[in-house]
């Protein structure tokens, strides 16, 4: 049957106004989200196929955060900057192309242009399942691409490109293309993004962000839950982990519009934390059902989180005028591919001990438990005169001591959870 969230039981109350508007929003959005990520192509090849596919996206994705993370501003050598600038598909892309160079203001255009393409056709597809009207699945496609290309590759290029009225270059920007600039017409007129002429531009900037941001976070969140059928069990703790991922690359890009040292320290510290905090909740759930995309998203959450360390550490070192020395940036830098492969061993610990814990409760189950009744030993439920107490012994007698540690099965519920997808889906495979 079909599978609902959590929603707050007062709502479906007879008397409650928002039922019948829950009612009708409800069967709609679980559709569209069901087929936006239903795979008809089960063969092993083809879902290998789509995981590399998959894989590559989360590595593009990953290249852009690590780009906005490590800038000049920051206290890092702009050559080294530039050089990590790389990791950024879209601005190697533009750094191949020749002058004149193009325009921040039509990036803002096709920033504001996509995100509202991306809400008319989701409106009108849920519209389309709320009328009936289902077989127009193109719509359903198109929107699928949308969701791939701005949500989970180039989040962080977007949303810059939508914050561009309200971003001020620093001093160590090369670029002085501002709104302001644009509508003075002066290349060395002053950023005011609030000034006058800039500040309905602003605010429109500032409302589309926040409508993609949330955008983002409903079709991250949602893609994991709403499933109607039990090919993804229990997935209501997995599209928690990645939707703390987006509030990691929104974070990101927050720093950038910080302007006074106390501020950009303050940031740099809460993302260093943030950051954290998502890797240490990947390692507790593996959201993923496939074993390969966990061990992935494990190596980017701490390379993200060694290089928020690794500006904080830089901009601490400059903030009392002081630059900091070549050799430790670089050495700063050179650990990223260590710290992805740290990250990765993480997630293979976790679902090592998630798979010795299934095994120890396998043998418990297939040793059984007997009965001693006056020293002698007989089956559970058989009739006994004399009192009668469990015997367990063997390699599993651990787990019945109230004083262990393996007393209890699972720590938690997402520890049940994590152990039941690791059964069903991220089995090793030997």
């Amino acid at each position: 049957g079909y599978r609902t969230p959590n929603w707050n039981s007062n709502l479906y109350d007879p008397t409650s106004s928002q039922m019948a508007m829950l009612a009708r929003f409800q069967e709609p959005l679980f559709a569209m989200f069901y087929i936006m990520t239903e795979h008809k192509d089960n063969r092993p090849s083809k879902r290998t196929m789509h995981m590399c596919r998959f894989g590559l996206l989360l590595l593009v994705d990953a290249g852009q955060v690590l780009r906005a993370i490590y800038l000049p501003r920051f206290g890092w050598n702009p050559t080294l900057s530039a050089y990590l600038k790389r990791f950024d598909v879209i601005r190697l892309v533009l750094s191949a192309i020749p002058e004149p160079i193009i325009p921040n203001v039509l990036f803002f255009v096709l920033g504001v242009s996509l995100v509202f393409l991306a809400l008319l056709d989701a409106a009108y597809v849920i519209r389309s399942f709320q009328k009936g009207r289902a077989t127009r699945l193109w719509t359903v496609v198109f929107l699928r691409l949308l969701v791939a290309t701005m949500v989970t590759t180039f989040f962080i290029s977007i949303l810059r490109w939508i914050l561009f009225p309200l971003r001020c270059p620093s001093g160590n920007d090369v670029s002085k293309d501002t709104l302001s600039t644009w509508f003075s017409g002066d290349p060395d007129a002053p950023c005011t993004p609030w000034g006058d002429q800039e500040a309905a531009i602003s605010v429109v900037a500032l409302f589309v962000a926040l409508a993609f941001v949330a955008f983002s976070l409903a079709t991250t969140l949602f893609t994991f839950e709403v499933d109607p059928t039990s090919e993804a069990p229990a997935d209501k703790f997995t599209g928690r982990v990645e939707a703390l991922w987006s509030t990691v690359r929104v974070s990101a890009v927050l720093v950038e519009f910080a302007e006074s040292k106390i501020i950009v320290l303050a940031f740099l510290v809460f993302l260093c934390l943030h950051s954290a905090a998502a890797f240490a909740a990947h390692i507790k759930v593996l959201p993923f059902h496939s074993h390969d995309m966990n061990l992935l998203r494990g190596g980017i959450h701490l390379m993200v989180f060694w290089a928020a360390l690794s500006s904080t550490v830089v901009f601490s070192t400059t903030a009392d005028g002081k630059e900091p020395q070549a050799f430790v940036e670089t050495i700063l830098v050179s650990m990223i591919p260590a710290s992805f492969v740290l990250g990765c061993g993480a997630v293979k610990v976790r679902r090592d001990r998630a798979l010795s814990n299934l095994k120890r409760l396998r043998g418990d189950f297939l040793k059984g438990s007997g009965l001693s009744c006056g020293g002698r030993g007989a089956e559970p439920g058989a009739a006994a005169d004399a009192m009668c107490t469990a015997v367990r012994g063997g390699s599993f007698e651990e787990f019945y001591d109230a004083e262990s540690k393996l007393y209890n099965a699972f720590e938690s519920s997402s520890g049940a959870n994590l152990g039941m997808r690791v059964m069903l889906y991220c089995r090793d495979p030997r």
